[in-house]
């Protein structure tokens, strides 16, 4: 069977079927979030060892 013929009756529709819908992406943050910082004191994360 030639492939060309097989693929105009697969049942598999990729052409104009979105398998997983649309997808949108919104890259605009949001206006109502507030900035926020950590202030930690130096090596409160890693603390170093003694030497």
């Amino acid at each position: 069977m030639d492939p060309d013929d097989l693929a105009t009756v697969s049942p598999l529709i990729t052409r104009t079927l979105r398998r997983f819908g649309d997808r949108h992406l919104d890259l605009t943050p949001p206006k109502d979030v507030v900035a926020t910082r950590l202030d930690l004191a130096p090596g409160a994360l890693f603390p170093t060892a003694p030497v």
